[in-house]
């Protein structure tokens, strides 16, 4: 296992798009038996890498421990993926599983970041709300929201309101 010394802090409404890619993802290394069977890791050099604006690759040299005396590779490649992002809002309905109740308000803000070259493929089916489940004989006045679905490229989703007022309907 290769674990990588990569700090980063993308600029302003900047951030990761999907995650930091590393190859390879292992080595094979030789050296005296005693001294790399319980090699568990191999760390690397630290890169640090401030306000970035676009993807990044670089190559970060291996760090092997005391009776390594041969390896398979003796550095890793990185690529950093990043990509400008925007907020953006809209306005999903609430999904119930309980037809006896009805809620206050019925759909929901969804407030969300998401990447610029992503911003025309965001389609209200890509979100799922839903409440808490009802308790039977709860005093409880509001229910809370959870987001059960989103896209893999929509990131720091909030709900507004979070809960929502329900009443009985008979």
């Amino acid at each position: 296992k290769l674990i990588p010394h990569i700090i980063y802090s993308p600029y302003k409404q900047y951030d990761i798009y999907g995650k930091i890619y590393i190859e390879p993802k292992e080595v094979l290394v030789c050296g005296e038996k005693e001294k790399i069977e319980n090699i568990e890791y191999i760390e690397t050099d630290s890169v640090v890498l401030k306000n970035l604006t676009r993807s990044k690759y670089g190559e970060l040299k291996l760090n092997f421990p005391h009776g390594v005396f041969e390896s398979s590779t003796y550095k890793i490649k990185y690529y950093i993926p990043i990509e400008k992002y925007t907020e953006a809002t809209l306005k999903i309905p609430i999904h119930l599983y309980n037809n006896e109740i009805k809620l206050f308000p019925s759909n929901v803000n969804v407030i969300f970041k998401v990447a610029l070259k992503d911003y025309k493929k965001i389609k209200e089916d890509m979100f799922h709300i839903e409440t808490t489940p009802l308790e039977n004989n709860t005093t409880e006045k509001y229910l809370k929201l959870n987001l059960k679905k989103k896209a893999w490229f929509i990131k720091e989703v909030r709900l507004d309101p979070s809960e929502v007022e329900y009443l009985y309907i008979k």
